[in-house]
């Protein structure tokens, strides 16, 4: 276990849980463990409140995503992941006509900016950690995901990619626990 003492500026304590007891609360489904900390500097005071986390379980490059790009739907879990758009044919235009020596300007087409989709994947997630859940399959490492707006896209909805906002999330291997 690892405890977070707020009085000493959020400095972590790691210890051991010493004695879990065997009865269960009904009521609350609580039951009280009894934790153990060895602090050399003796800095850590009897009554001091913590806060403590417990590390049931490790996965060392554990591939994450922002818990905002989880869309649960019909018991089943998924993400939008942003993909480029299908190329669309380039459209055919006739050159302006003009009397013979005449000057005629030919309008030239703005390249578009790349397109991109938003495709909609099932993915089977893990352990949940804050703002982040663990993806165990349906996305690879590095793939972006629609993390704000994603009640508002559909599979294949054209979605404009803007770098610096905090509107895409990146699924990433992370160490997670």
């Amino acid at each position: 276990v690892r405890m977070r003492v707020d009085a000493l500026g959020g400095r972590v304590f790691d210890g051991t849980i010493a004695r879990i007891a065997p009865v269960v609360d009904a009521a609350s489904g609580t039951f009280r463990a009894t934790c153990e900390f060895r602090d050399g500097t003796r800095t850590l005071k009897p009554g001091m409140f913590g806060r403590i986390e417990v590390a049931y379980d490790q996965r060392h490059d554990a591939l994450v995503v922002p818990r905002a790009a989880i869309v649960e739907e019909d018991g089943q879990s998924s993400v939008f992941v942003i993909e480029p758009a299908p190329a669309k044919p380039a459209a055919t235009t006739d050159a302006p006509k003009g009397k013979p020596g005449e000057a005629v300007a030919a309008e030239q087409p703005k390249p578009a900016a790349p397109a991109f989709v938003a495709k909609r994947r099932l993915v089977t997630t893990g352990y949940a950690d804050g703002n982040r859940i663990e993806i165990r399959d349906g996305i690879a490492d590095g793939e972006r995901v629609i993390t704000i707006g994603r009640n508002a896209v559909r599979d294949g909805t054209e979605v404009q990619l803007i770098e610096a906002a905090p509107t895409i999330g990146t699924a990433s291997a992370e160490h997670a626990q």
